[in-house]
């Protein structure tokens, strides 16, 4: 790639539950390459798309799986027969780490949450968050000013067929947030003109 392009990585986790402790159950990107010179994305992408079952002896957080569904038998089914890689993300952080090389710029909605399983394994230098970044675009009433606009509510915003799509899928999030910042670009959104020139 030459210097003018970017190579962006979006992507997103599903775990079983919320803190650093809860083993990470699927996580999906994909890299994409944004040419800074004529301000357009390219057609080129990469996609990274992995289930892991929950470490031995973590008990299966009821709550979490209600809305991720990755259970033992999903996880099971979506690794498929012949699986070649970990049973356990800890052990295959190694491949996620290849598949971000070369890139710098990393996207995603409340990023903030799915950072805090890698960063401690990869050099994170620039991130975006499309939750963040929005919240003042749709200006979602809470009580306490604006509320961050789930995914839903921010593809919806930007006009985003998501009736193929289903949320709280790793890989579907991760098109939908690739979708919604590709038309932050076409609107030439500050903030993400900003992020692609660090």
């Amino acid at each position: 790639m030459g210097k003018n392009i970017v190579s962006l990585i979006i992507f997103d986790t599903e775990t079983n539950g919320l803190t650093i402790d809860d083993s990470v159950l699927s996580i999906s990107a994909v890299k994409v390459f944004y040419d800074l010179e004529n301000e357009r994305f390219l057609k080129d992408f990469e996609e990274y798309d992995r289930y892991y079952y929950i470490r031995e002896g973590e008990e299966e957080n009821e709550g979490a799986i209600s809305v991720n569904g990755l259970n033992r038998d999903e996880i099971t089914k979506r690794r498929g027969e012949n699986c070649q890689y970990s049973k356990y993300f800890y052990e295959d952080i190694k491949s996620f780490e290849k598949f971000c090389d070369g890139a710098r710029h990393f996207i995603g909605h409340n990023i903030k949450f799915d950072l805090k399983y890698i960063e401690g394994h990869m050099n994170i230098e620039n991130t975006f968050d499309t939750m963040y970044t929005n919240k003042y675009i749709l200006k979602l009433p809470s009580n306490y000013g604006y509320k961050n606009p789930k995914l839903s509510e921010t593809a919806d915003y930007y006009q985003i067929d998501v009736g193929q799509y289903s949320f709280h899928s790793s890989l579907d999030d991760v098109k939908v947030t690739a979708k919604i910042f590709r038309l932050m670009c076409k609107n030439k959104n500050k903030n993400a003109m900003e992020f692609l020139r660090k």
